[in-house]
């Protein structure tokens, strides 16, 4: 390619493609800064305590709904236990 055609298309490249990049980089950026900070005040905002008791009764309430559907399992599907290996 001539000179020329290199300094054209090297001129679009910083006039249209750099800016545009920069745009979106910085976008990103902005946006992972406010999502972590949102992470940061949400883990602030409740004690450990508080969060270990929040875990425990999730945990509860899992462990209570895995029986209801094995409850459930157990009455529409009674050989469900051997055949996926329990």
């Amino acid at each position: 390619m001539s000179d020329e055609v290199m300094f054209i298309l090297g001129a679009i490249f910083l006039v249209v493609v750099v800016p545009y990049w920069l745009k979106l980089h910085y976008r990103g950026e902005k946006n992972t800064k406010s999502s972590e900070s949102k992470v940061t005040n949400k883990s602030t905002s409740t004690s450990e305590p508080e969060k270990v008791e929040q875990l425990h009764l999730l945990a509860e309430q899992l462990t209570e709904r895995v029986k209801n559907l094995e409850s459930i399992l157990d009455d529409k599907a009674p050989g469900w236990r051997t055949n996926h290996g329990r």
